[in-house]
């Protein structure tokens, strides 16, 4: 929990900040500027110590409007990215030191005419409220406003009586800054924590749900769709052909002399050589085609829009590239080779896949029966 607290710190306050830092420039900069016109059009008035009082107050809302106007910018391009940078952290504490200073400056100069503190409270108030802040981070942060606001207002207020007053006001201020400070940082990162509780939940959600799809339609061995799922795209396909009226066909292939191969070197070598026997395939067929392991060393491919014609040539290129296809076993190298059934699909949603499969079973069967390491087409009739 510790360093997920640390992390949001450096992180996902840090975004925060420096989107509330662009929004609080867009209210700062106009009322500043608001408050430069009003004393600059009574500017005359009064006795000298008022026109620098004015004078004081307006240079520091120009600071003010300046700062704003920087950071704002630096804000608004910082606001549309996604990760923390370093300048984020940067322009964060930036802000919230400009609004200190500038308020301690407007309380100091305001002694000159009145005992007021407003400008201070205000920004405690304000950095309380606006700024995710570590407690840590933020007791340093008003601890160090505290000690420049207390010995900046004796530069310009010489009646003791107000003085300490205002000092006194002044660490209530703090205080009840820091309170706002510390009661905004626990309920956000309680509401980041939940966040990432929750995404990390959905990823997780997400995650399990993908292997339960994987479990429930992929054989686990090859990576090829198991035969529930293949059953399904079939019964999808022969549906879609009697829509739209276009060719289909099936393969169905077996490695060659696989027993013998399993019980000569085991079973583990006999996964190896289905799984070699998949990549190819899986290599070798169109984004269209449809690949299953039916069980066994048996595979099904689905190929659409597809003749039995165009059929035949396909199933023949990938009976060449098994045919390239050997697996070194210590000293030996098996050399694998497989025989293809294939069989024309119709969209008769009478005619059954199952029929299908038995075409296509029975033109593997002939080519096991001629040989072995070829196509055969099953011919109707």
């Amino acid at each position: 929990m510790n360093g997920f607290v640390i992390c949001t710190d450096f992180k996902d306050t840090a975004l925060i900040n420096i989107r509330r830092t662009f929004f609080f420039s867009l209210f700062s900069i106009p009322v500043s500027t608001a408050c430069i016109i009003f004393f600059y059009m009574n500017f005359s008035l009064g006795n000298a110590v008022e026109m620098k009082w004015r004078m004081g107050i307006i240079l520091c809302h120009v600071a003010l409007v300046i700062t704003m106007f920087v950071l704002g910018g630096l804000s608004y391009f910082l606001k549309k990215r996604t990760e923390q940078s370093t300048l984020m952290c940067i322009v964060q504490y930036l802000a919230v030191v400009s609004i200190f200073s500038i308020a301690i400056a407007l309380v100091t100069i305001d002694q000159l005419v009145t005992a007021s503190i407003t400008p201070f409270l205000i920004s405690c108030i304000i950095i309380g409220m606006l700024f995710l802040l570590k407690p840590t981070v933020s007791v340093y942060l008003y601890g160090i406003a505290f000690l420049g606001y207390y010995f900046a207002l004796a530069l310009t207020q010489t009646n003791q009586a107000i003085l300490l007053s205002n000092r006194v006001n002044g660490l209530i201020a703090v205080a009840l800054g820091y309170f706002l400070s510390i009661l905004l940082w626990n309920t956000s990162v309680l509401n980041l924590q939940q966040k990432q509780q929750i995404s990390e939940h959905q990823i997780d959600f997400i995650e399990k749900n993908r292997e339960l799809e994987r479990l429930a339609y992929y054989d686990q061995l090859t990576g090829a769709y198991n035969r529930r799922k293949f059953e399904e795209l079939l019964t999808r396909e022969i549906s879609m052909m009697s829509r739209y009226k276009y060719s289909a066909c099936i393969v169905i292939l077996d490695i060659d002399r696989f027993k013998k191969i399993n019980d000569a070197y085991g079973h583990p070598v006999g996964d190896k050589i289905i799984q070699e026997v998949a990549a190819v395939l899986k290599n070798n067929i169109r984004n269209t085609d449809v690949l299953s392991r039916w069980g066994g060393d048996e595979f099904l491919i689905l190929l659409s829009h597809t003749s039995v014609d165009e059929g035949e040539k396909i199933a023949e290129k990938l009976r060449q590239f098994v045919d390239k296809t050997s697996i070194q076993i210590k000293d030996a190298e098996i050399m694998i080779t497989a025989s293809f059934g294939v069989a024309a699909l119709t969209g008769n949603e009478e005619y059954s896949y199952e029929e299908a499969y038995k075409n296509a079973d029975s033109a593997l069967y002939q080519a096991k029966q001629n040989g072995r390491n070829r196509v055969e087409v099953f011919v109707v009739g």
